[in-house]
């Protein structure tokens, strides 16, 4: 049985915790309500850049990047994790879904077809753990988000798909959704043609599009800030998934130490009565025996 003063030390403990996670939640708080709006804003471009991207698919457009290749079977998924822990289960759960779907579209020896890039030290140590082909990785991924990374990752990206060295490029990242709900999500964004098919599949008919002055030039750039967006938005989702998943951690975190305190506390109290009624026994005793 604990005694007293270990009693003590233990709540001082978990009280130093408690302020810890405490600070950690405020700090994630305002961070994620950055993201947040981030997120918002960069949403409406990226909806009618879709749709943009839908009515060129459906025309005569001609393009490598729009069609897909049967040159090899290799394909490149581009994983999105945190560098840091204590955020719940985010990259647990990213990470059994992109296994999943790797086993469900590749096959069982999805390994072999699989190149990959890790955005974040977790995603790192799961390709290294799975044995993937590691071809680049990048860490602290919530700094990548300026403008400038994703376009010039874009022109990477599309230059190893004209190369034909990938039949495909996807992403594997987390979808923020809401304060309360964050999802996984495996998207292809190259060849272009698919991907953008997909994500326009509900939109309404829209009128042709008439380009000038160069078409192939419009055209050309048009596409490769189509990909960089997709990227950028992949960002954006997961910084503002990895906040709100810290937060709710903490929240939760410093909710189980007042709860520990609470019961180290009544536990001191009743040991401290229980020493207390036992010396006003032995002092009883004393004295009657006198």
């Amino acid at each position: 049985m604990q005694t007293l003063k270990e009693i003590k030390k233990r709540v001082v403990s978990v009280k130093n915790t408690q302020k810890i996670t405490n600070a950690m939640k405020l700090v994630a708080s305002a961070k994620f309500n950055k993201a947040n709006k981030a997120v918002r804003a960069a949403r409406p471009y990226s909806s009618e850049l879709s749709q943009l991207m839908a009515q060129l698919v459906g025309g005569d457009v001609e393009h490598p990047l729009l069609n897909p290749h049967d040159a090899t079977a290799q394909v490149l998924v581009i994983v999105f994790s945190t560098d840091r822990g204590l955020c719940g289960a985010l990259n647990a759960n990213l990470l059994k879904h992109l296994h999943r779907e790797l086993l469900q579209r590749f096959g069982a020896d999805f390994v072999t077809q699989v190149d990959c890039i890790a955005l974040g030290k977790k995603a790192e140590q799961f390709c290294r753990k799975n044995n993937f082909n590691l071809v680049q990785v990048e860490h602290r991924v919530e700094h990548l988000d300026q403008a400038s990374w994703p376009l010039a990752f874009s022109q990477q990206l599309s230059a190893h798909f004209r190369q034909k060295k990938y039949a495909g490029i996807y992403l594997s990242y987390q979808l923020f959704i809401s304060a309360l709900q964050q999802r996984p999500l495996f998207k292809q964004i190259l060849p272009i043609a698919t991907a953008a098919e997909n994500a326009a599949e509900s939109r309404p008919a829209a009128p042709s599009l008439l380009i000038e002055p160069q078409r192939e030039v419009v055209v050309e750039q048009l596409l490769l800030r189509y990909a960089a967006n997709q990227i950028f938005l992949a960002i954006l989702n997961s910084v503002a998934s990895e906040h709100r998943a810290r937060m709710n951690a903490m929240d939760s975190a410093t909710n189980n130490a007042k709860k520990v305190v609470k019961d180290l506390t009544l536990q001191y109290n009743r040991g401290r009565q229980a020493a207390i009624t036992k010396e006003l026994i032995e002092i009883t005793a004393g004295v009657q025996a006198v």
